[in-house]
């Protein structure tokens, strides 16, 4: 596990993909969570910071629906 030593990498303990595309965080909901979106959002950590920007963002879509308005984000 360890390399040269009593040194840790963090290659060593954790998971980490050599190729990442935009396509492996995205969830279309229309979809449902089944398969691998399933397991994406069980990982999924909602912090406080989070909470309140998702709250911003949906107070934002109300706003433009109410209005029908396009309010470009």
């Amino acid at each position: 596990m360890a390399r040269g030593g009593d040194s840790v990498v963090l290659r060593d303990v954790l998971d980490i993909k050599e190729d990442v595309y935009a396509g492996d965080f995205k969830v279309e909901l229309s979809q449902g969570f089944t398969g691998k979106a399933a397991g994406r959002v069980e990982e999924y950590v909602v912090t406080p910071q989070l909470q309140e920007q998702f709250g911003k963002a949906l107070k934002l879509v109300r706003g433009a629906v109410r209005k029908n308005a396009s309010y470009a984000a």
